[in-house]
């Protein structure tokens, strides 16, 4: 399985804040909740998900490539951000718990309270991305990657990802109650508002 990108130098813009302003704290855990149930089902499902990241990855579009197995991403001049944390918010599609699997503790909570925004090279060199292709070899390894694995042993493949994947989601309710501090809080609208209009 693999998540193609968009069009050049762009691969998702994310989500567009102003639904967190105009939606009841409820409603926007019910979407949390809901990406939390979607994503997991990348990291239960016995194939290989792969991102093809070939251009600017935000917030949300770069949550949904996290949640694959792998991202492969061409070099260029994009970037890769989370930065949630600049309204006010934290990353809630199972980001913090999947950040600090793939960088350490101290790497994901550097990356999501800077909210800066890093190019390819130095995506890799984090372990944001797990590969790097020039712009014309990207879907061509990564179809050949997801075509080696198409014919390799499913089943195997879903108990090595169950072995390393294996307590993930059951750190995810603290993620959504983190969140839902945020959603309640009484400055979040503010601090949305002045986000939106800088």
């Amino acid at each position: 399985m693999s998540e193609r990108t968009g069009p050049p130098l762009f691969f998702s813009g994310g989500g567009d804040v102003k639904w967190f302003r105009k939606d009841t704290p409820q409603e926007n855990m019910a979407i949390i909740t809901l990406l939390h149930e979607t994503l997991s089902k990348l990291t239960h499902s016995e194939k290989i998900s792969i991102a093809e990241i070939g251009g600017r990855a935000l917030g949300d579009g770069y949550e949904i490539a996290l949640a694959c197995d792998l991202r492969f991403a061409s070099t260029g001049k994009y970037r890769i951000d989370l930065p949630e944390v600049k309204p006010g918010l934290l990353p809630a599609a199972g980001d913090t718990q999947r950040l600090a699997s793939l960088i350490g503790p101290a790497g994901a909570l550097e990356f999501l309270i800077a909210g800066t925004s890093v190019a390819a090279e130095e995506a890799l060199r984090l372990g944001l991305v797990t590969r790097l292709f020039s712009d014309e070899e990207l879907t061509g390894q990564t179809l050949a990657f997801a075509k080696r694995m198409a014919l390799a042993a499913t089943r195997a493949i879903g108990q090595i990802k169950r072995s390393i994947y294996d307590g993930f989601c059951s750190h995810l309710p603290a993620e959504r109650r983190n969140a839902a501090l945020l959603f309640a809080s009484e400055d979040l609208t503010e601090r949305l508002t002045a986000f939106i209009e800088r």
